[in-house]
C-alpha cells in the first residue's frame, strides 16, 4: 500500500510539472521582430486563454498606448535603445504564466550634430543674404529660431527654415531648431562687404535724408573719371534703382516711396566698394 501511494504521488508531481512546463511553453509574446522606429506604434499579442486576465508592462524607450489589460497591447517607441514588452496571464484554477519580448527602438531619421547654413551668392556684398538650413537625410527640423549679431545686421524676412539679412559689415547668423525632441544649433560668420580682404574706398551718400536726388561721392577714387554702378535696394532687398554714374553725380530718387533704402556702389571691375543706408523722406 505504501508503495502504491508513493507511485501515485510521483505521478501527481510529474503531471503538475508537465502542466507547468506546458503552461510556460504556451505563454509567449507575438508580433514583429523588426526594430521599432522612434515615434512608431506597434501591437503585440499574448498567447490567448479564454477567461484569463492580462497585465502588460514595458521597460526602456517604450510607452504603452491605451489599455494594458487585454490580450494584446499597443506600444510606441519613445527614444532609442532596447526595452522589453512583458505580460502576466492569470486564470482561476490554471497556472499563471508570464512572457516578455525584447524590442529595439531606433531613429529612422537621425539628427545631425549641427545645422549647416548656406548663404546666397554673392554673400560678400553684404545685402540680402539668404540663409537656408541643409537637412541631413530626411530629418525634419521644427521650431526655428534665428538671430544675427555684428555688422549692423538685421533680419528682414523670416520664412522658418531660411531668413533674409541686411548687413553693413562682418556679421554672424545663428539658428536653433528642434529635431526628435533635441535642440540642434548652427552658426555662420559672413564677411561683408569686403570678404576678399581688399580695402576699397568708402562712399558718402548725401543729402541723407532726401526726397528728390542723392549724390554719390567716392572717397579717394582709384582713377578720375571712373564710372561706377549704383544700386538702390528697399528694406526687403528688392532692387529699385540701377544706374551708371561718375563720381559726384546725382541720382534721381523721386520715384521711391518714403522709407529706408540701401545704396551699394561697385567700381569698374565689378567689386563692391561700400554700402550705405539711405532715408527717403516725403
Amino acid at each position: 500500500m505504501k508503495r502504491f501511494l508513493s507511485v501515485f504521488a510521483m505521478l501527481l508531481i510529474s503531471a503538475a510539472f508537465s502542466q507547468a512546463v506546458y503552461a510556460q511553453a504556451s505563454c509567449s509574446v507575438s508580433g514583429s521582430t523588426a526594430s521599432l522606429l522612434n515615434g512608431q506604434n506597434r501591437t503585440y499579442s499574448a498567447t490567448f486563454q479564454s477567461g484569463a486576465s492580462y497585465f502588460w508592462s514595458v521597460t526602456g524607450p517604450l510607452t504603452i498606448i491605451g489599455s494594458n489589460t487585454g490580450s494584446s497591447v499597443t506600444v510606441r517607441g519613445n527614444g532609442t535603445g532596447t526595452g522589453r514588452v512583458c505580460y502576466a496571464r492569470y486564470k482561476a484554477g490554471a497556472l499563471p504564466c508570464a512572457a516578455c519580448r525584447t524590442v529595439t527602438v531606433v531613429n529612422n531619421n537621425p539628427c545631425p550634430s549641427t545645422i549647416l547654413l548656406l548663404g546666397s551668392v554673392p554673400e560678400c556684398l553684404g545685402l540680402g543674404n539668404l540663409f537656408e538650413t541643409t537637412l541631413a537625410g530626411n530629418t525634419s527640423f521644427t521650431n526655428y529660431s534665428w538671430s544675427v549679431s555684428g555688422g549692423g545686421a538685421s533680419i528682414t524676412q523670416n520664412n522658418g527654415n531660411n531668413v533674409r539679412i541686411i548687413a553693413f559689415g562682418n556679421f554672424t547668423v545663428n539658428v536653433s531648431a528642434r529635431c526628435n525632441g533635441q535642440t540642434i544649433t548652427g552658426t555662420r560668420t559672413v564677411f561683408a562687404p569686403n570678404c576678399d580682404g581688399i580695402i576699397l574706398p568708402d562712399i558718402n551718400v548725401s543729402p541723407n535724408p532726401t526726397s528728390e536726388q542723392v549724390n554719390i561721392d567716392v572717397k579717394n577714387p582709384t582713377k578720375p573719371g571712373t564710372t561706377y554702378v549704383v544700386e538702390i535696394f528697399n528694406h526687403l532687398g528688392k532692387k529699385e534703382v540701377r544706374k551708371n554714374v561718375k563720381n559726384h553725380e546725382s541720382i534721381d530718387v523721386k520715384g521711391l516711396k518714403k522709407g529706408i533704402y540701401f545704396v551699394r556702389v561697385y567700381n569698374s571691375d565689378g567689386k563692391a566698394i561700400d554700402m550705405k543706408r539711405l532715408v527717403i523722406n516725403r
